[in-house]
């Protein structure tokens, strides 16, 4: 197996390691609608007040209206694709903001840091992380200013 050093990033990069890319949202622009509507009929009751329509529009088996079963059903589908659209929305927000953190990386030739936004971060890369700053990577911390402690 072949050794990884940390200035080796173009070997690291032939491994395809992940990026730090954060993205926790379900659908895109495209993919919304049908997703939505579709994870909407993994819950058992939305199936069977689809049946229970369905059932209602043929004119020989029920009595009542079409649309008095059809109507509120939809109604309730639609309230959750929108709420489903809204928490998706805001998650997008926020993989937004996380990825646009700053953080600082330590060039490893002359140990200066420069500013880099917390999606580019690699794998290998050394960062500096102040105390009581929030970053969005998996770490190994190599040193503490507390004498080896850190509190997470």
């Amino acid at each position: 197996m072949r050794e990884f050093f940390i200035e080796d990033h173009k070997a690291n990069q032939d491994y395809r390691f992940d990026s730090n890319y954060i993205k926790t949202t379900k659908y895109n622009a495209l993919t919304f609608l049908p997703l939505s509507i579709l994870f909407q009929f993994k819950r058992f009751a939305n199936i069977y007040f689809l049946g229970i329509s369905i059932l209602s529009a043929i004119p020989s088996i029920s009595p009542f209206n079409p649309l008095s079963s059809s109507v509120p059903f939809v109604f309730v589908v639609l309230c959750s694709v929108f709420r489903d659209g809204v928490e998706d929305l805001s998650r997008y927000k926020s993989d937004k903001e996380t990825n646009k953190q700053r953080v600082f990386k330590v060039k490893p030739e002359d140990g200066t840091t420069e500013e880099i936004y917390s999606s580019n971060i690699n794998v290998g890369d050394i960062l500096w992380v102040p105390e009581d700053t929030m970053f969005s990577a998996d770490l190994i911390l190599l040193e503490s200013s507390n004498e080896g402690t850190c509190f997470i």
